[in-house]
């Protein structure tokens, strides 16, 4: 049974519908995008193993119907709360919105998004379509993070927290003189190791980002993996070569494109060409995937 706690708990007007609906995304659940706050609490509900009444899920003046975004969670380390004033905090920041401004006019393509009955997102895309948006977010996540390296003398790019999903995670797995994991938790503490990495460590990053060096897959509910490689530097010099995996979510209520997901490979090594990625991406992925700290 239903705790009546539980669906009054739900059902109260600050608990807004696209909160439900980004809580099951979150979750990987699949639900049409257009479902109701009556149909997202019944598939909550159902998904915590509870059976209830239709009649207790009828929703009366209580629909927030305002689209406003939910506002994104600070770190999980208290210490770190104040670091979310180094950022703009600007919705319009988002890959698909980004002003033209500073060199940095690229824009993700538009792509085709066709919600099911079974499941938020159909991915009609092909590989042309996908590897293009691959390349277009590469081109533009490495451009915004080596913006803060001094060295370029450019305006730092608009890049921060609100390109990140409020509980996306970095792991950074370092083959130096030995192998070294750390792992951020959160959209603030995430952007700002990579802004770190330009403006304090002063490196810059060199993606490949022909077809030998980005791949992309998709999945029905909306999620985009990218998977890249290539060069890290320091003023004149390359230091070694790095794989970086991507995972995207676009928000099917606000229509941006958020990352979830990254992890870093990066090793020390001399370099004579540009690294591609293996004949078998798939593997890479698989393997990228599992690092966990």
């Amino acid at each position: 049974m239903c705790s009546e706690s539980a669906v009054k708990l739900l059902k109260r007007k600050k608990i807004r519908r696209d909160t439900l609906l980004q809580y099951l995304m979150d979750k990987k659940v699949a639900v049409a995008a257009n479902t109701d706050k009556s149909g997202l609490i019944q598939v909550i509900l159902q998904q915590w193993g509870s059976h209830i009444k239709e009649q207790d899920l009828e929703i009366k003046d209580e629909e927030d119907t305002s689209s406003s975004s939910p506002a994104s969670s600070a770190s999980g380390y208290s210490s770190q709360t104040s670091a979310s004033t180094t950022y703009q905090n600007d919705r319009h920041g988002s890959f698909e919105n980004r002003r033209e401004q500073d060199g940095y006019k690229q824009k993700l393509p538009e792509l085709r998004d066709q919600p099911l009955q079974q499941g938020l997102f159909y991915s009609s895309w092909n590989n042309t379509e996908l590897y293009n948006l691959g390349q277009s977010f590469c081109k533009w996540f490495y451009e915004n993070v080596n913006s803060f390296n001094p060295a370029l003398g450019q305006t730092p790019a608009d890049f921060g927290p609100h390109h990140f999903l409020s509980d996306a995670f970095l792991v950074i797995i370092s083959h130096t003189t030995g192998i070294r994991g750390e792992r951020f938790e959160g959209a603030i503490l995430t952007a700002q190791r990579f802004v770190a990495f330009a403006k304090d460590e002063l490196l810059l990053f060199n993606p490949n980002i022909s077809s030998e060096g980005v791949f992309v897959k998709s999945d029905p509910c909306g999620v985009v993996v990218i998977l890249v490689c290539g060069t890290i530097h320091r003023d004149h010099s390359c230091l070694g070569i790095f794989q970086q995996l991507f995972t995207l979510i676009k928000h099917p209520w606000f229509e941006k494109w958020k990352i979830k997901e990254i992890k870093l490979n990066v090793k020390t090594s001399s370099v004579a060409c540009m690294p591609k990625l293996d004949t078998n991406p798939e593997k890479q992925i698989e393997l990228l995937a599992v690092l966990e700290l």
